[in-house]
């Protein structure tokens, strides 16, 4: 027996795939961030194909390179473990072994965190382009949602991924046609 084709939604000229955000965020914990990277992706290139189905018009509404936030997905995902490693490392010195915090160490963190800015601006990227899209398809968006979905990015990459996917379903599911 076949599956039923999963259930596409006709925005403009384009057909987009709604989503399980909860289902982003649990395979991109389950296979550390390899399917975390593919939503991402997925999710520009709707972007991206949302963007250039809008009119006539000789430049796109949404300008979305897939590939490239899949690389900078990856790139900052390699570098969140880092970080990670980094500052668990660091709070494990301080309360374990005892030892005295010196003025140096700040700077050591916040030289640290700097390897956080692929994450961040590929997040707030795709969070802007789904801005854009909800308004092209008359939904009144969030000014601050990219800003959310790049600060939970950081803090944690499913979360940041679930509110990304979570977003674009909003604009996916809400759209009428005349």
């Amino acid at each position: 027996m076949t599956k039923p084709p999963r259930s596409t939604v006709r925005v403009h000229d384009t057909d987009v795939v709604p989503r399980s955000p909860v289902a982003a965020a649990l395979l991109c914990i389950l296979t550390v961030g390899v399917l975390g990277a593919v939503r991402h992706g997925k999710v520009n290139g709707e972007l991206r194909r949302l963007g250039r189905a809008r009119g006539s018009m000789s430049f796109p509404f949404i300008r979305a390179n897939p590939a490239v936030s899949v690389l900078a997905w990856i790139l900052g995902l390699l570098l969140w473990g880092l970080v990670a490693y980094s500052l668990f490392t660091f709070v494990r010195e301080l309360v374990v072994d005892r030892r005295d915090f010196e003025p140096g160490d700040i700077t050591t963190v916040a030289g640290t965190l700097v390897f956080l800015a692929p994450l961040w601006l590929t997040s707030l990227h795709t969070g802007q382009r789904i801005r854009t899209a909800q308004h092209l398809v008359g939904i009144q968006p969030q000014p601050t949602m990219p800003l959310r979905i790049a600060a939970s990015s950081v803090a944690f990459p499913p979360l940041g991924l679930w509110r990304q996917q979570r977003e674009a379903n909003r604009a996916w599911t809400t759209w009428r046609q005349p």
